[in-house]
């Protein structure tokens, strides 16, 4: 048994792999690469693989053979100097060895790294760039490398701030496989016009934005995404992040899948936005998310902005954690400010909110939540409901639909619009559901409780009420 994640992050330097994280090794990789006899090894195009000179023309060039012709170039173990963008436009396999994310863990400064496949993006440009002159490329694939940036070291509780840099990988007309991790970057991959691309494995501590996709038209796949402190988890650091960072940032995004998504530090862990077209590209909002997301010690876990219209999401168990170092903060694990969104939780688990933990603001939209487990909100102590629907979007429709509920507080569990605040309680455990249950709400308000058997039908029932 290693140490739990809370223990570690407020820890002194305990090692990385005594904390139970999951750790890319470069074994992990060596077995893609075996399969690989017929690739072109990046050592015959004269690159230096200290990290002392820059290596980005005999980069290029490899990377100009390589693709297109079927062969895999590879990417052997060392640092490699990027101090220019290198440009992919036809489908290519670019394979490392994989990297050791960090051999220490420190509050005070960064993190060493360790052995592998390393490119060290060495200006404030884009790193790796996919993007077709012409049609759309299918198949490419960057796996088992690791990028890091010359980013200001942190040190203990001191303001940080990161370099103003592009992001370490772009995608633009084109589906890709990653498998990488991204240290330090100040933004780590944007996929534009990229259906199909597929979010295999995505290691590191993005600093600013880790995921943005602008526009998607087809599926894309977050196998595994998973953004912690590898780099850095001095308090300066976490701060800069829980104030101005990003996990995932989806505009239009047409059917994501979310299989295993983790992110911590966060001020939005899934943030959904709104796309507003360009080069011909319709614009819209993310609509039919599924899958499953873990956002802890963040301000917002899903964040829904103003000018989305329509976003629709079917979760499984999000777990969402807020900060409770912020308890005059705000924090709100769900979050819904656009209009006519559909979300349709199974369960969520909702943990110390600073505020409400579930909010809508936006103009006709449901939230609905099969079984909802809320715990300490209103850290802030002003009186926040667990669920509150403001008196605007209750006006326009806009409803939280809870079904069934575990709650541990001291603040109302429903508060202002409640009258579009819907609670079913199973007729079974009505009883214990709904003892202890405050309601806080105006005047004019309507109360409507309905009571459901196991069959789902709506049935008679006693329930008493104490004014």
């Amino acid at each position: 048994m290693g140490v739990d994640r809370r223990s570690f992050l407020f820890g002194a330097g305990t090692a990385l792999a005594a904390s139970g994280a999951t750790v890319i090794t470069q074994s992990h990789f060596l077995s893609d690469r075996r399969g690989l006899p017929n690739g072109i090894d990046l050592r015959d195009f004269g690159v230096d693989l200290s990290g002392r000179h820059g290596s980005t023309s005999g980069f290029q060039r490899a990377v100009n053979e390589c693709a297109g012709s079927g062969r895999p170039l590879l990417i052997p173990e060392g640092t490699l100097v990027l101090d220019e963008p290198v440009l992919v436009t036809q489908s290519i396999r670019i394979v490392g060895t994989g990297v050791t994310p960090a051999l220490d863990a420190t509050t005070e400064t960064q993190s060493s790294r360790g052995k592998g496949s390393w490119l060290h993006i060495a200006h404030n440009g884009k790193g790796i760039v996919v993007k077709p002159p012409t049609s759309f490329i299918y198949g490419a694939e960057i796996s088992g490398i690791g990028t890091f940036r010359s980013q200001p070291s942190p040190k203990g509780r001191a303001l940080f701030s990161p370099l103003d840099c592009d992001f370490d990988f772009e995608v633009v007309n084109a589906s890709v496989l990653f498998d990488v991790f991204v240290a330090n970057a100040t933004k780590g991959i944007r996929l534009f016009n990229a259906g199909e691309s597929n979010l295999r494995r995505v290691r590191g501590q993005p600093l600013t934005v880790g995921v943005q996709v602008d526009c998607a038209y087809d599926t894309i796949r977050f196998g595994d995404v998973h953004l912690w402190p590898w780099w850095s988890q001095a308090p300066g650091v976490r701060d800069y992040m829980l104030n101005s960072s990003t996990g995932v940032y989806l505009k239009r995004c047409d059917n994501p899948k979310f299989r295993n998504y983790f992110s911590i530090y966060r001020k939005y862990g899934l943030r959904i936005g709104h796309f507003q077209g360009d080069k011909g590209l319709p614009p819209g909002t993310t609509y039919k998310l599924e899958g499953h997301f873990e956002a802890d010690i963040g301000i917002y876990g899903l964040y829904v902005d103003p000018e989305t219209d329509g976003f629709t999401a079917t979760l499984s168990n999000p777990l969402i954690q807020s900060t409770i170092a912020r308890q005059e903060t705000p924090t709100i694990p769900i979050f819904v400010k656009g209009s006519n969104a559909r979300i349709d939780i199974d369960q969520a688990a909702l943990t110390n909110a600073g505020a409400n933990a579930v909010r809508v603001e936006g103009s006709n939209s449901i939230v609905s939540i099969s079984h909802a487990r809320v715990e300490h909100w209103d850290r802030a102590k002003v009186g926040h409901a667990a669920f509150a629907v403001t008196d605007g979007a209750a006006k326009s429709g806009s409803k939280i639909r809870i079904g069934a509920g575990d709650y541990q507080g001291e603040s109302p569990v429903f508060g202002a619009g409640v009258g579009a605040t819907e609670a079913v309680v199973p007729l079974a455990d009505s009883p214990s559901a709904l003892r202890g249950l405050t309601i806080e709400a105006p005047d004019d308000s309507r109360l409507t409780f309905r009571l459901r058997g196991r069959d789902n039908k709506v049935r008679s029932g006693s329930l008493k009420l104490e004014l």
